[in-house]
């Protein structure tokens, strides 16, 4: 029947199943901050409901690589790139195939500071809270369709990230 073993139930949560033994206070915080939760808004706001981790969206330590299958009535998509605040680099979004270009007005509204480069869009998140909200109603739409995204994700401690924040505030309007 419907029966998951705890090792599925934890994966399902969008934790890595470890071995009590081999764990230490880093490996703790490294789990519960190391996790890509998705927000499906039908235009009534992101709710827990509409939401789920993606088990394995860490490729190699700091590697996102995600695919997404959205349906037509799915207005924004929001994603959680890791669970406190961090250095994003968006190297590319694409929709159903396409590339959508990260510069795009309105397109790609995030909750931290954007800082254009040549090679992709990086995105400083102070808060321990980052999210990426891609804004669906802009694209053409399908009955089914896929968002895939490459990110690199840079966990930082709240002093560095504060330093780093004033520092480009500082760049930015001098």
């Amino acid at each position: 029947g419907a029966t998951l073993t705890l090792s599925e139930m934890y994966a399902s949560f969008g934790k890595e199943a470890v071995l009590p033994e081999e764990l230490t206070c880093k490996d703790v915080d490294k789990i519960n901050v190391s996790r890509v939760q998705i927000y499906k808004d039908f235009g009534e706001g992101c709710s827990e409901e509409n939401s789920y981790y993606l088990p394995d969206a860490y490729q190699d330590g700091q590697k996102v690589e995600i695919e997404i299958p959205v349906d037509s009535s799915v207005k924004m998509l929001r994603i959680d790139p890791a669970m406190c605040s961090c250095l994003c680099m968006i190297r590319e979004v694409k929709w159903n195939g396409t590339p959508i270009p990260l510069n795009r007005r309105k397109m790609i509204i995030v909750n931290g500071q954007k800082i254009r480069t040549d090679n992709g869009l990086n995105v400083l998140f102070e808060t321990e809270d980052p999210n990426i909200n891609v804004n669906l109603e802009l694209l053409k739409k399908e009955e089914s369709n896929l968002l895939q995204a490459k990110m690199e994700v840079v966990k930082l401690s709240s002093p560095m990230v504060q330093e780093l924040a004033a520092t480009v505030k500082k760049y930015r309007y001098s």
